[in-house]
């Protein structure tokens, strides 16, 4: 059963999940804005389900239902406590102000590989209770097994400084971050500390003010930046080093005015390049200097004049 979609109607209830303890693989439970607590939640007696790898738990249809009530969607939640066998689980159209059950650390989650967090307008602090100042605590929670972390459409969202640390997520090799419009800050000099981290996307989170001492791991090997804040030059000099880097795409960044030739030099294992509408680009070094790329895609950024646009070449072709 990959799907039960919970509803008022007899047989749909959450608690009919109470007894089928041999579900296994997948188990996606949709409309839990019908549920009205965390008694009724913990019914389902999701603990019990050692079978399951993946759990997807999603509340509404949309990320703008016509009404909901955030302190019971926070209290289901904290009834949908997993088995602690669980590899991988996604939150989605979850509309509670703040994401912390208890269940949520690796005392309980233990073999989790992968977080998804999406469609989830209204939080706006993860994985730490949220203080009396209304910021977030410092506590933070670790994930010795996670290597992959999506959160997306997560608009209210202002920090992860308290959960994007190498101490929390030794294993990290996937980091993706999109449209989280109030995003603030990265912990940008934890990020270099992050030593299996191979894939890094940031992508419009229009509030994000980048430090200037942003340090990445040698061992990334694929980047995207698109509508990220003030991303600029001097900051772009994270890229040197980067021996492992095989794919590159930069997109709505107008803060970038030059892209130097001793960055694509250090950049040995470039294979894929995607520049777009960086509205302040005005130099690469010249067309030399990204010969040896195989794939190739440059186009509206109209101070660029090294090169007739769109430029593409390879599968862009």
């Amino acid at each position: 059963m990959p799907c039960f979609d919970v509803s008022d109607e007899p047989g749909r209830r959450i608690q009919e999940l109470k007894n089928m303890n041999h579900i296994r693989g997948i188990l996606e439970i949709s409309g839990l804005c019908s549920v009205m607590g965390m008694v009724q939640s913990a019914e389902a007696e999701l603990d019990k389900k050692i079978y399951i790898d993946t759990l997807i738990l999603s509340w509404h249809e949309s990320i703008r239902p016509e009404k909901h009530n955030s302190g019971q969607e926070m209290e289901v939640l904290e009834g949908l406590r997993p088995c602690s066998n669980i590899k991988h689980l996604e939150v989605k159209f979850y509309m509670g102000d703040g994401l912390h059950p208890s269940w949520l650390h690796e005392d309980v989650l233990s073999s989790l590989a992968s977080l998804s967090i999406s469609s989830c307008p209204n939080v706006a602090t993860l994985f730490g209770e949220p203080s009396r100042t209304g910021g977030s605590t410092s506590s933070s929670t670790g994930f010795r097994s996670l290597t992959k972390l999506c959160i997306t459409w997560c608009r209210r969202l202002r920090g992860l400084d308290n959960f994007l640390h190498p101490d929390n997520l030794p294993a990290i090799k996937v980091v993706r971050i999109s449209n989280c419009e109030d995003l603030a800050s990265l912990p940008t000099k934890s990020l270099g500390g992050f030593v299996h981290l191979e894939d890094l996307e940031v992508s419009h989170c229009w509030s994000l003010d980048w430090e200037q001492s942003l340090a990445l791991p040698a061992s990334l090997k694929v980047l995207k930046l698109e509508a990220c804040g003030e991303f600029s030059d001097s900051t772009l000099s994270c890229l040197r080093g980067l021996v492992a880097l095989a794919s590159l795409d930069l997109q709505f960044c107008p803060s970038i005015e030059s892209i130097c030739t001793e960055t694509w030099s250090g950049l040995v294992s470039l294979q894929n390049l995607k520049i777009v509408c960086c509205q302040g680009l005005n130099s690469i070094g010249g067309p030399g200097s990204i010969a040896r790329i195989k794939d190739v895609d440059i186009r509206h950024c109209p101070k660029l004049k090294e090169l007739v646009q769109p430029f593409r070449r390879g599968c862009y072709c």
